[in-house]
């Protein structure tokens, strides 16, 4: 089964133990070094990332009127609504935060593409025809730092085991590892919190 083989992979293991008459039970036993996490899967040029699902802020799909060009580069232009407590606390009123947040690509901010191991094939079209959507962007936060990232579509989420890298492959922070996709392929897992931070 799909999931057999996903532990196999990480070097994890089944434990079936049964009783006449009071059932059975599984148990899965995974290394110690793995952590488990919801991954949203998105494919950027011909590769397949998977971002922590934590570290998303939102994802949107960019509208014209949204994206706005200036010296520094595109910047999406976000509108978040919060409550106050009001004056002295005594009611409540409704916020709105209008914020420019710069658009960017992934594959432009990965800063050593090249020098790690090929992962991941691409998608067929077909698949990739079936998810499509018109320029997703993920925005993450750091603090009071946002960014956007441009994918080319959002494959899917998924619950999955992080591999870590170990120390022979020199990776900035936000590289958290690998981890089996539900193809059974391999992909690098992003953090996109320590992503946005790296870019301030």
């Amino acid at each position: 089964t799909e999931v057999c083989k996903q532990l196999t992979a990480i070097q994890g293991r089944i434990v079936l133990k049964s009783k006449a008459g009071h059932g059975t039970a599984f148990s899965l036993q995974i290394p110690l070094d793995q952590k488990i996490a919801q991954l949203i899967v998105c494919q950027a040029n011909s590769r397949v990332y998977a971002f922590i699902a934590d570290s998303v802020e939102q994802i949107c799909l960019s509208q014209p009127e949204q994206i706005i060009q200036t010296q520094a580069g595109r910047m999406l232009f976000l509108q978040s609504s919060g409550r106050s407590n009001g004056f002295l606390g005594c009611a409540d009123e409704h916020l709105t935060t209008e914020m420019l947040v710069p658009i960017h690509l992934l594959t432009d901010l990965l800063t050593c593409p090249n020098q790690l191991p090929t992962l991941v094939t691409t998608y067929s079209t077909d698949t990739l025809n079936a998810f499509k959507q018109d320029k997703p962007l993920l925005v993450f936060r750091y603090l009071d730092k946002r960014c956007a990232l441009e994918v080319y579509c959002i494959i899917g989420k998924q619950s999955s085991a992080i591999h870590p890298l170990g120390e022979a492959i020199p990776v900035p922070a936000y590289v958290q590892g690998t981890s089996i996709l539900a193809n059974g392929q391999l992909s690098l897992v992003l953090d996109g919190q320590l992503l946005t931070k790296s870019l301030t």
